[in-house]
C-alpha cells in the first residue's frame, strides 16, 4: 500500500517553516582555540619576566616544542592531494581573514561529491585541499565580526559567490557563474577548525543538537529541490534514487503534503532503511525499464486513485541518480503536464526522451544547491522534528580514522546511509 503518506506534525499548507535564528548556549570548544593570540602572548610575557629574574628557561625552544603551541599552529585534517589520494595529515590551523570567523568543527558529513573528488572526477578541484562542506560547530574566534560571539553554535552555508555576475546582481548567488564551495574549491571542515565568512553563518537553536544540525546543508538541497518542483498538497511524487538526498527530498515532500510518495532504489539496504522511515519503496531491478512505476502513482499499483479514477503517472518525479536509466524511469513515470526535477549530476552525456517529454508536455526543471532562505528553513525543519534528518546517520567516525573507517567504507558501497566525522 502506497496511497497514504503519514503527515508530520507541521502545517500542510506550507512547504517549509523556520523558527528563525537563535543563539545557542554551548559552553564552547574543548580544544585549544587557534585564535587565542592574547593567551599565548601573556604566557610568553610571563616566562620572559621569570627568565629576567634568573630562571634558566630557554623560551624559544620551549615554545616551539610545547603541546599548546602545536595545537595552536597545527591540526589534523582530511586532505585530498590528487586522484585516488586521500589522507589524514597535519595542516596549519586557519587564521580568519577580514569578515571571517573561526569555527571549532563538531560534526562534518561525507557527501557523494567528496567521493567524486577523491576519484578525480571533479576537474575544478586544485589539490591539496581539505574536504568537508556539510558541518556544524562552535564559533571560537568571532574576529570582531558584528553579531557573532564566541560560543555561538552554528551551521555554515559553504557557498562563495563572486557578487559581480548577473546572477549575483539579481540576488541569485546560489547560481553564481563563478560559484566556489568551502570543502571543494577552498579548505573545508573535515578538520579541527575552519575559517568561514561570518555572513554565511546560521545559528543552531538550543533544542537542536550539533550532530543533527550537521545535516542542515543536504537538507537545504532537498528543500530547494522541492520548491523548484512546486510540490504541493495531494501531489503524487516519485523519487528516483534513495540515497541521503533522496531520503531528505522524500521527507520534505511529506511535509509539503504529498499524497502518494514512492522512492525507487535498487540497493536493498537503502530500500529497507527508507521503509523504516515510513516511505513506500520500489525496486527498479524487479521490472527493468520502470514499466510498473506509473501504476504505483495510483497508490495500490492498479493505476487508479482512491476515487477509482485513472491515474497515468506521477505529478512530480525527482531524478537524483544522473544515470540514463534513472532519467528514463522518471520521464516515463511522470503524468501528462507533470514535472521532472533534474537533481542528479551525470558523469557524461545522458540521452533524454525528448519525444515523450514533448507529447506529455512535461516540464524539465533543474536545481542547484540552495538559497540562504532554504538553509534557514532546513535548520527549522530539522529542529522541529518535521524532517528526521538525524535518523539518516548510521555511524560517527573520529577524524584520525576517517579515511579507512568512513570514506573507504562509502566508496566500497558498504551498508551505510550517512557517516559523520567528529574532529
Amino acid at each position: 500500500m502506497c496511497r497514504s503518506v503519514p503527515q508530520m506534525p507541521v502545517s500542510a499548507t506550507s512547504t517549509v517553516t523556520s523558527p528563525g535564528p537563535g543563539r545557542g548556549s554551548s559552553a564552547g570548544p574543548t580544544r585549544t582555540d587557534p585564535g587565542s593570540v592574547m593567551t599565548a602572548a601573556r604566557m610568553g610575557d610571563r616566562l620572559q619576566s621569570q627568565a629576567a629574574v634568573g630562571l634558566d628557561i630557554h623560551l624559544s625552544a620551549w615554545w616551539t616544542n610545547c603541546p599548546f603551541s602545536r595545537k595552536v599552529r597545527v591540526m589534523e585534517a582530511v586532505v585530498y592531494t590528487g586522484p585516488g589520494e586521500l589522507s589524514v595529515a597535519d595542516r596549519p590551523a586557519p587564521r580568519p581573514g577580514p569578515g571571517e570567523v573561526v569555527v571549532d568543527v563538531s560534526h562534518v558529513g561525507i557527501c557523494g561529491s567528496d567521493l567524486l573528488i577523491w576519484a578525480g572526477g571533479l576537474d575544478r578541484v586544485r589539490p591539496p585541499v581539505v574536504l568537508g562542506h556539510e558541518f556544524s560547530g562552535v564559533v571560537t574566534d568571532p574576529n570582531g565580526c558584528p553579531g557573532v560571539a564566541a560560543g555561538d553554535r552554528v551551521v555554515v552555508e559553504p557557498l562563495l559567490a563572486c557578487g559581480e555576475c548577473g546572477a549575483c546582481q539579481a540576488g541569485q548567488r546560489h547560481v553564481c557563474r563563478r560559484l566556489r564551495l568551502i570543502g571543494i574549491d577552498v579548505d573545508g571542515a573535515a578538520a579541527a577548525y575552519v575559517a568561514v565568512p561570518a555572513a554565511r553563518l546560521h545559528r543552531v537553536p538550543d533544542r537542536l543538537s550539533l550532530r543533527d544540525a550537521a545535516l542542515a546543508e543536504p537538507t537545504a538541497v532537498a528543500v530547494h529541490m522541492v520548491r523548484r518542483a512546486g510540490v504541493g498538497v495531494a501531489d503524487r511524487v516519485l523519487v528516483v534514487g534513495g540515497g541521503p538526498i533522496g531520503a531528505l527530498v522524500a521527507a520534505v515532500c511529506r511535509v509539503a503534503g504529498a499524497a502518494t510518495l514512492v522512492v525507487s532504489e535498487p540497493n536493498t539496504y537503502r530500500r529497507e532503511f527508507l521503509a523504516d522511515l515510513g516511505f513506500c519503496t520500489h525496486d527498479p531491478a524487479a521490472q527493468p525499464g520502470g514499466a510498473d512505476l506509473a501504476a504505483l502513482a495510483g497508490g495500490d499499483g492498479d493505476g487508479r486513485d482512491a476515487a477509482g479514477r485513472a491515474v497515468d503517472g506521477f505529478d512530480v518525479a525527482f531524478e537524483l541518480t544522473g544515470v540514463p536509466a534513472g532519467l528514463a524511469a522518471a520521464v516515463g513515470a511522470t503524468a501528462t503536464h507533470g514535472t521532472v526535477l533534474l537533481g542528479g549530476l551525470p558523469h557524461g552525456p545522458v540521452p533524454v526522451q525528448v519525444a515523450e517529454a514533448v507529447f506529455k508536455e512535461l516540464s524539465l526543471v533543474g536545481s542547484r544547491v540552495y538559497t540562504s532562505a532554504d538553509m534557514a528553513d532546513a535548520v527549522g525543519l530539522i529542529a522541529s522534528g518535521a524532517v528526521p534528518a538525524g535518523r539518516l546517520v548510521t555511524r560517527e567516525v573520529a577524524l584520525p580514522d576517517a579515511v579507512d573507517g568512513a570514506y573507504e567504507s562509502l566508496r566500497a558501497g558498504r551498508d551505510d546511509m550517512k557517516i559523520l566525522i567528529t574532529p
